[in-house]
């Protein structure tokens, strides 16, 4: 295989998005005359991607980037947004494909403009409009119902589908954001072609299918599901600030980070900061450093987002471990897989505002030491009582029901002979707005444990919690927040994650805001997470 290389600001161009496989290529390529060696996925579709009769212009980063050196990565990486979103094309390479796929991908551009989803037209364009195309929604269910029910290929590409969304292609960190970053992207597979935007709407449309199928893959559903909506979320969000989106961004690119996969630990960061960049145009750059450990890279992102966002929207975001970390309690550790597959983002649907519109103090934060978190924040209270972890894998509805219903009518009992502290006007009205409020937060509850504190108030976490762990409100965050006392170091925390408490969750308990700032330097405390 030959090839030659070409200024990129003299010619158009398409960009590979592509898995690499195996670390270290075998396959030669020669480059203007030298000798390259790339992987067998790289070559294959160098092959494909050939035209017979004329040159073809193509950015493929094991070609135009020495990967064996961590110095050109550092200076190469944060050119990878430009390159991408500056190409005629990303093409998105899923390996030779099968018999199948062809069909697949020409029903798929046949139907594409007649199946585009309202779901999306009305996340994109809001409610004014949302009005409108909500009148479609019922034509829209309609057409669906009949298409799977007559439509004699309807189970044949939900179930090629199914396998494509299983392909490694979408399962790795980098081949993310080279999508996203893309102007118009386009699967291929072998010599069968098809635009994502008639891939997806396809998708969404046979979604129902593909989920009746016990092989379908799960995760792959969601994920593709996700990359939609944020295809759609960066279109309508010209001129706004990632953390002012109704759908939180960084949620987004951490449920990414989690359960995608990325041969270098650090690229689960750095993979991610060019679209970042290009959705917040003009925030101050973090350094891509090769020559950092993974933790250093992943503390220095958790102190970059809260800084850029003056919130903590990022420790809302971290998720209950499988496994211990060697981390910060703050700092998420992104290689190792959370206790649920995905996370509800609980802040739309249940609009908390524990802290009000407060931010964080940005001069304390700043002062903090090495592996340490400098907040305010203000006391709840701690836990004295705790439910059993709601069961994980439920024979039915009914067992998890019980394990609900049956902790409230304890906690209702005590209430009423005075054997526990109460904050609320009455057990009604108490027990009430915790049961509207927590499945908002979490509709699930597989896994939560419900707790009382010693204030009389009443919640739910996702976490493992323990008697003695402390409920506090941070400023900057839009949940209460658990944290256990350290044993050993006096005056700090481990960090566990954030909770639903009825009474304080909309601000109720905290300072008010007439003078925000003088106030919440004054009255609050200073917490230092561990």
């Amino acid at each position: 295989m030959r090839v030659s290389l070409t200024g990129l600001k003299r010619t158009e161009y398409e960009a590979l998005s592509y898995v690499w496989g195996s670390i270290k290529g075998d396959c030669r390529v020669y480059c203007d005359g030298k000798l390259l060696h790339v992987t067998s996925n790289c070559e294959s579709a160098l092959r494909y991607l050939r035209l017979k009769h004329r040159t073809r212009v193509l950015w493929i980063d094991a070609v135009c980037i020495n990967q064996d050196s961590n110095a050109e990565k550092i200076r190469q990486v944060p050119m990878m947004g430009d390159i991408y979103e500056s190409a005629a094309r990303v093409l998105l390479w899923l390996g030779p494909g099968n018999k199948d796929i062809p069909a697949v991908f020409r029903r798929a551009t046949l139907l594409r403009p007649f199946i585009s989803s309202p779901l999306y037209a009305l996340r994109s364009f809001g409610p004014k409009v949302g009005d409108q195309v909500r009148k479609w929604n019922l034509l829209y269910s309609v057409s669906n119902w009949l298409w799977h029910l007559f439509a004699p290929n309807s189970r044949h590409d939900a179930k090629v589908m199914s396998l494509i969304s299983r392909n490694e292609w979408f399962s790795r960190m980098w081949t993310i954001q080279e999508h996203l970053l893309a102007k118009h992207s386009v699967l291929i597979a072998g010599h069968a072609s098809c635009s994502w935007t008639a891939f997806s709407s396809y998708w969404m449309w046979s979604i129902r299918r593909i989920q009746y199928l016990q092989d379908a893959s799960l995760p792959a559903s969601l994920r593709i599901a996700i990359w939609i909506a944020f295809k759609n979320a960066a279109a309508a969000r010209r001129g706004q600030t990632i953390t002012s989106t109704p759908f939180n961004i960084f949620s987004g690119f951490i449920e990414c980070a989690r359960t995608h996969r990325s041969r270098d630990p650090r690229d689960k960061v750095f993979a991610f900061l060019p679209l970042m960049y290009k959705l917040q145009p003009g925030i101050t750059p973090l350094s891509i450093n090769y020559f950092h450990s993974p933790g250093r890279v992943f503390e220095d992102f958790a102190r970059y987002t809260i800084r850029l966002s003056s919130s903590l929207k990022y420790l809302e975001s971290l998720p209950p471990l499988k496994g211990r970390s060697s981390l910060p309690s703050w700092v998420m550790d992104v290689q190792i897989p959370a206790k649920f597959p995905m996370r509800r983002w609980a802040e739309s649907q249940l609009h908390a505002k524990a802290t009000g519109s407060s931010k964080v103090d940005l001069d304390l934060f700043k002062s903090s030491r090495p592996h340490e978190l400098s907040l305010r924040g203000l006391s709840i209270s701690q836990i004295t009582k705790l439910s059993t972890p709601g069961p994980m894998d439920a024979e039915g509805p009914y067992e998890l029901k019980q394990w609900f219903f049956d902790w409230i009518r304890q906690i209702g009992r005590s209430v009423q002979k005075g054997e526990i502290d109460w904050a609320y006007h009455s057990v009604e009205s108490g027990l009430q707005e915790f049961i509207d409020g927590v499945f908002r937060f979490d509709p699930f509850l597989g896994g939560s444990m419900m707790f009382l504190t010693a204030s009389g108030h009443i919640g739910v976490s996702n976490f493992d919690l323990q008697l003695g762990d402390r409920v506090v409100l941070l400023a900057g965050c839009s949940f209460p927040v658990i944290l256990r006392p350290s044993a050993n170091q006096p005056g700090k925390g481990h960090f566990l994650g954030v909770a639903y408490v009825a009474g304080i969750s909309h601000g109720e308990a905290w300072f008010h805001e007439t003078n925000a700032t003088k106030d919440t330097n004054d009255e609050s405390e200073k917490f230092t997470l561990i």
